[in-house]
């Protein structure tokens, strides 16, 4: 492992009016290292992840990605967003799609991938993880 900063997040707050979900939260994480964040439900735990990808607008601080304030004018939040992975809670990212249509709706759509090499590289991963035959 090496200690690279991938991601240093510095005095982050967000409110919900009234409501002080994170207050000063500081992290950092090198290259390689795995994370968990855990607590009891309505702690801030999804907050503060979707503040990461800006998918929450922090109400103060910074998130500093690979060396970049990302909360700063001019940065490509779609590029940003393609470098940080999130797992939802639910198991289905769009529960009207089969597996597969959700494993390859990104890289079709974002990444321009062709269907099929997108259905090949999801059905690869999906061995991976011994899920292929919930594909569809």
């Amino acid at each position: 492992m090496t200690n690279e900063v991938i991601i240093k997040v510095e005095e982050l707050v967000k409110n919900f009016g009234s409501l002080h979900v994170l207050k000063g939260i500081n992290e950092v994480i090198h290259q390689g290292e795995v994370v968990s964040i855990i607590g009891p439900s309505g702690s801030g735990k999804s907050t503060f992840i979707r503040c990461l990808n800006l998918l929450e607008k922090p109400t103060s601080g910074k998130i500093i990605v690979e060396g970049v304030d990302i909360n700063s004018k001019g940065v490509n939040l779609d590029l940003h967003r393609q470098k940080i992975g999130m797992v939802f809670q639910h198991f289905n990212v769009f529960p009207h799609l089969t597996v597969m249509e959700n494993i390859t709706i990104a890289p079709t759509l974002e990444k321009k991938l062709s269907k099929e090499a997108a259905q090949q590289k999801a059905l690869e991963l999906l061995q991976m993880v011994g899920l292929e035959d919930k594909k569809d």
